[in-house]
């Protein structure tokens, strides 16, 4: 593929003709602004005063025989906080997604298993009824990830019957708690107990404990879910996945302790061993943004205007997706690579992501679905890539303008050259003739004349008018210098040189190449000249011309007095204006008391 296509090249209207829904799912590029500094501090303000409350309130506990220990409080604090602290950065790292919230609102119901120490009945019931709330929550993150939201039915099925599980044994173990039963001492009054005349408070309890089968589907879909998954992927939710394995190893170790030793010292370190979740889920967000801080790398390597394969393969690095491909629409609506090859539909592991500006389709990003679990750098990188293809549109309409422009200007000076010619030869076949023949009689009438002082008038107008007749030719040169057409470059120089009324050397190839090449560098031989005589005061000038790569360089030298400048009159700068139009350039160096040097470049074809 020659290049990626432009917007003179991708039809008006490509997008809707592309069939994307058929090559796979569009990954959504979540935005948003993160948390402003005060919701920061409200945040974290309740974070802390939720969990030394809670911790407070444990230690008060409402039964003298139940006070957990300092060590058991602070691991107990520690776990909540460490929710609620990097739901926090997650919230502000992403704000497009929940996932940040729900961390939050995780740690918050870590807490509510401490109402249970308050002697306060609705909160005491509260607390002994949904303390295992928060392990929903936590399943639903571990399931998630690295999106914030259940994506597969089963996973949603999973939830529903977990929190169904949570809250239907604990509502139904409230409502069979005696307080007259509490050992040692008596629990605060229950006005949520139903008497059915069969305590059926273990039977509740029993069912909760077994509430632990539904964390055994969990890392079944989670070794189903590593099992399936493409090798990109297993890479980012690594560490999210092994700490949600060392939770579940800490759950079964400490219920095996709890059964077989009771208290022991090992239970402590299965009550801290939650905290990786909260803690491998932030370490990911920082690893997100450092990733996204090779964006910046992107961009100036973008800057650069790279040819296409550097340009996808940037991108691809950028967004750390060795497998990642730069899909391009081209004119008949398919997505093609740089390498102008038709994209393949994706496969279940892979994603799309558009890359769009004002309604139009510059390009399809067709990522592993590992992307995913970094979504503000995937949209960096999608970013970076629209302005450079953005870019590279723009470029190619300024380019396509600024041809237009220059072939019009081009037009322009050989319509106006046209007109010269067409001028000059009107001058030379119409004025100049009658001239001629006008001064020839008057040479006549003034031969023949009687009277001598008559014949003295007569030839002195016939002298007047040879001087016009010059001057009309040397005009009609200005207008169109028909010897350049004629006779070629160095003749008409060599011509205009002898007409110079100072010495001027001229070194210019014999040879032609294209008439308004010509015409233009002699007009820029004759303006320096002229400029030379009657402003420089020159007492001589030297022309010379060669052809190095391709281009006809010219030049004029004279020893005048300098201080020309090509802004101060129209002379230099219409000369300017008109190697401009053909391509070319010029340069006058002038310093004062130094001379004059007036090079012109033009594009030509040796003929």
């Amino acid at each position: 593929m020659s290049g990626l296509p432009t917007a003179a090249s991708a039809p008006d209207g490509v997008s809707p003709v592309l069939p994307l829904p058929d090559l796979g799912t569009q990954t959504p590029l979540p935005a948003g602004d993160g948390l402003t500094r005060g919701n920061v501090i409200a945040l974290t303000t309740v974070a802390f005063v939720v969990a030394i409350g809670a911790e407070l309130l444990s230690a008060s506990h409402w039964s003298p025989d139940a006070h957990p220990s300092q060590l058991e409080l602070v691991t107990d604090a520690l776990i909540g906080l460490s929710f609620l602290l990097v739901g926090i950065v997650v919230w502000d790292s992403r704000p497009g997604m929940r996932v940040g919230l729900l961390m939050y609102a995780t740690g918050l119901a870590f807490f509510i298993g401490n109402l249970s120490a308050s002697s306060v009945p609705l909160l005491h019931h509260l607390g002994m009824a949904l303390p295992g709330l928060w392990l929903v929550g936590l399943g639903v993150l571990v399931l998630a990830y690295p999106g914030d939201r259940l994506e597969h039915r089963v996973d949603r099925v999973l939830a529903v019957v977990a929190l169904a599980w949570v809250v239907l044994t604990g509502v139904g173990l409230v409502t069979q708690l005696d307080p007259t039963r509490c050992v040692p001492a008596v629990c605060p009054a229950n006005p949520f107990r139903i008497d059915v005349g069969v305590n059926l408070a273990p039977t509740f309890a029993t069912a909760a404990s077994l509430g632990g089968i539904l964390w055994a589907l969990v890392g079944v879909r989670l070794v189903q879910r590593w099992w399936n998954a493409s090798p990109s992927t297993r890479r980012a939710l690594t560490p999210l996945w092994a700490a949600a394995g060392v939770m579940a190893v800490a759950t079964v170790g400490k219920a095996v302790l709890d059964v077989t030793v009771g208290d022991h010292p090992a239970t402590l370190l299965f009550n801290v061993l939650p905290m990786l979740v909260p803690i491998a889920l932030g370490a990911g967000v920082l690893r997100a943004r450092i990733d996204q801080a090779s964006v910046g790398d992107l961009v100036v390597r973008l800057g650069a205007d790279p040819a296409d394969e550097e340009l996808a393969d940037a991108v691809a690095r950028a967004a750390g997706d060795p497998s990642l491909v730069l899909a391009i629409p081209d004119a008949d609506g398919r997505l093609v690579d740089v390498r102008g090859q038709v994209v393949a539909p994706p496969d279940r592991h892979r994603r799309m992501t558009r890359i769009e500006a004002d309604g139009v389709l510059l390009a399809v990003l067709v990522h592993d679905e590992g992307l995913e679990a970094n979504p503000g750098l995937l949209r960096s990188v999608a970013a970076a890539t629209r302005l450079a293809l953005e870019n590279r549109r723009l470029a190619a309409t300024v380019q396509g303008q600024l041809a237009e422009v220059r072939a019009s200007r081009s037009r322009i000076i050989e319509a106006s050259d046209a007109e010269r010619e067409r001028i000059e030869r009107n001058l030379h076949d119409g004025a100049q003739q009658r001239l001629v023949a006008l001064a020839l009689r008057l040479r006549v009438l003034a031969a023949n004349a009687n009277d001598p002082d008559e014949g003295h008038a007569v030839d002195a107008a016939a002298d007047e008018l040879d001087e016009a007749l010059a001057e009309l030719r040397d005009l009609a040169r200005g207008i169109h210098p028909t010897a350049v057409v004629q006779g070629g470059l160095a003749s008409a120089v060599e011509a205009l040189a002898e007409r110079t009324p100072i010495p001027v050397s001229v070194d210019v190839p014999e040879g032609r190449w294209p008439a308004g090449i010509e015409v233009a560098a002699y007009f820029v031989v004759a303006e320096a000249i002229t400029n030379a005589v009657r402003h420089a005061g020159a007492s001589h000038a030297e022309v010379s011309a060669s052809v190095v790569d391709g281009r006809l360089r010219i030049a004029v030298t004279d020893d005048g007095v300098g201080g020309a400048d090509r802004r101060a009159g129209t002379g230099l700068g219409g000369l300017a204006d008109r190697l401009a139009a053909l391509g070319g350039t010029l340069e006058v160096v002038s310093p004062v008391g130094g001379g004059t040097v007036v090079v012109g470049l033009l594009p030509v074809t040796a003929a």
